[in-house]
Order: C-alpha cells, then structure tokens, then sequence
C-alpha cells in the first residue's frame, strides 16, 4: 500500500490524530471528574451534618457536667457519706470505751503507755497500736502476756526488737480487736 499523500499533509493528519485523541483524552478526564464530585457531594454533605450534631452533643454533655460540678452535689454527697459514717459508728456498739477499759486495766504499774491508736476496719472492729515505756523486760513481758489474755484482743506479742534492753524500754506493740467476740 503506497500513501499518496505529500508528507506534510500527513503530518498534518498526524498532528490532528493527535490532537483528537488529547482532547477526547482530556474530555472524559473531565467527565469523571466532574461525576466523582457529583457522587462525593452526599456524603460530604451527610458527613458535615453528622460533625455539627457530634459538637452539639459535646457542648450539651460539658454544660450538664458544669451545671453537676457547680451545683455542688459532688461535695453535698461526699458530706453526707461523711455524715453517714459517723452516725453507723456512733450507733454500733462503743467500741473506743470498751478497748480502752480493757486495755488501760491490764497496763501494770511498772508500765508507762503514751500513745494509744485505733484503726476502725469496720464496726466494732480494727486494729490498735499501744506505745509507751516499761521499767524492765520482766514488765514488759507481764505487760504483752496480760493484754494476750483478753478475749477481745488477737495477734498481741511483744516485739523481739523492744526487747533488746534489760530496763528503760520504749515499746510499740500492735494487735488487732474485735468487739463482737
């Protein structure tokens, strides 16, 4: 097949062969586009609506949370806990009376007690820790042996560790109480 056209004729042909193909290649690049922006629109729409809605419930939630701190009622439960705590001790048995009874009739005469600690664990129950100084050992030990024997108190034994000098001796001996038994 021989082409009877002048060679600048058939570059011209080339040229709008080309041109053709570019422009139709660029129309459809522009189509597409054009319709994925026509298809994203919804839900860039839905999506802008769903994040105001999202803001509003996040103002809304912090004023009822300011309003709740505000109000108080944090501090006016607390007060009552408080409140209620007091009066459950105070209606229970009484305890603080009763441990101290017991335990200040078993100190002996060679004892001197100068700190007495209640820890209430719960009513009528707890855990105490009496300290002071005894003139020798002997009455240290007579001191322990004594507190051991009341029904009330458990876990009481003199520390090895205060017993490490013969007389003028500072001891801590802590035990646990219990009311109930």
């Amino acid at each position: 097949m021989v082409n009877l056209l002048t060679i600048k004729d058939q570059m011209k042909l080339h040229a709008r062969y080309y041109t053709g193909l570019l422009s139709s290649f660029i129309f459809v690049l522009v189509g597409v586009c054009v319709l994925g922006t026509a298809l994203l629109m919804p839900s860039y729409f839905l999506a802008e609506a769903e994040a105001k809605a999202s803001v509003r419930a996040l103002e809304a939630s912090q004023e009822s949370v300011e309003l709740y701190q505000s109000s108080g009622v944090v501090q006016q439960v607390s007060l009552l806990k408080e409140r209620l705590t007091l009066l459950k001790e105070y209606n229970g048995t009484q305890t603080t009376p009763r441990v101290l009874a017991e335990l200040t009739t078993r100190v002996p005469s060679d004892v001197q007690v100068n700190s007495i600690s209640l820890v209430f664990t719960g009513s009528g129950v707890g855990t105490i820790t009496v300290s002071g100084k005894a003139k020798t050992r002997t009455a240290l030990i007579n001191f322990g042996k004594q507190i051991e024997v009341v029904r009330v108190f458990k876990g009481a034994s003199v520390p090895i560790s205060n017993l490490v000098n013969e007389t003028n001796i500072d001891f801590s001996i802590p035990f646990s109480f219990d009311i109930k038994t």
